[in-house]
């Protein structure tokens, strides 16, 4: 197999793995956070401005993995200037822009959020800028579908 064959399945393994991280961190956040707070005093409320905002977050940043796994299920298969594709990326838009704009609030009670509020948020921005190409694409396709 070639090396540019395997970028595909190593990103949906890793993708997979990162869902599975994500669904454990469910369980093992607050034990995380009380930790934190022995390592570093966190300001009054700081835990539960933190855990508010992960779990506000949490099923938005599961549904973009999810997204992102299946577009590259179907890149995998050859449909790579679909539709679907651009719904999906529209999905993993919408997640990045609702988990900065989550993240706002907590930023305050715990400073170093604010680095993924900026992430999240230019996150959006490129997304965006990939969702208009391939929106594009999927136009230019259609229509060379339809010219014999």
């Amino acid at each position: 197999m070639k090396r540019e064959d395997l970028a595909i399945p190593v990103t949906l393994w890793t993708n997979r793995i990162l869902m599975v991280a994500a669904i454990a961190s469910l369980f093992i956040m607050p034990a995380i956070v009380r930790w934190l707070n022995t390592v570093r005093i966190l300001v009054q409320n700081a835990n539960i401005a933190i855990l508010a905002g992960f779990y506000a977050c949490a099923p938005f940043a599961l549904w973009a993995l999810w997204s992102v796994d299946e577009l590259l299920r179907r890149i995998d298969r050859g449909a790579v200037f679909v539709t679907e594709n651009v719904t999906a990326l529209r999905r993993i838009r919408l997640c990045c822009c609702v988990v900065s704009v989550f993240c706002i609030a907590p930023s305050w009670f715990y400073p170093p959020l604010k680095i993924l509020v900026v992430i999240m948020g230019f996150l959006t921005l490129m997304i965006n800028v990939v969702c208009q190409v391939m929106k594009a694409a999927v136009a230019i396709r259609e229509e060379n579908d339809l010219t014999v």
